[in-house]
């Protein structure tokens, strides 16, 4: 999204997680230049109501749900305050079940399935993480 907002064709080093909702202040999200790109993991009931005014652009990336399960696993185990050390077929029973962050990913995608039905003024473009990882 840098590359677009900025006409570049230089690959950003700044951290994803520098533009997480779910990792910032409101304060510093407010301080941000425009355009603002932020991203988040959040389902939209907990993103800020403006997002349903329809005066923001929403790219809504998707994942194949085994890639997702893996890439969730990943992140639990990287991260010291879960500490969770299990294997991951443990792990995906959980997920499968909605014991994870997010709850279940059927569930994650029918909750912004809902949200895009009842918002149709909110721009949103729907793509796929393994199109983006094909085209680049």
């Amino acid at each position: 999204m840098t590359m677009v907002t900025t006409g570049s064709q230089e690959v950003s080093t700044s951290d994803k997680r520098y533009g997480m909702v779910e990792a910032m202040p409101v304060a510093m999200a407010d301080q941000l230049p425009d355009p603002r790109i932020l991203n988040s993991h959040l389902l939209p009931k907990y993103l800020p109501k403006a997002i349903s005014t329809g005066n923001h652009k929403c790219v809504f990336i998707a994942r194949n749900p085994k890639d997702t399960a893996v890439s969730f696993y990943n992140h639990t185990k990287g991260i010291k305050g879960y500490e969770y050390n299990g294997k991951f077929e443990n792990y995906l029973q959980m997920f499968m079940r909605g014991e994870v962050d997010y709850g279940g990913y059927p569930e994650y995608l029918r909750q912004w399935k809902h949200f895009m039905d009842e918002h149709p003024d909110v721009p949103m473009h729907v793509m796929y993480y393994e199109d983006l990882k094909e085209a680049g």
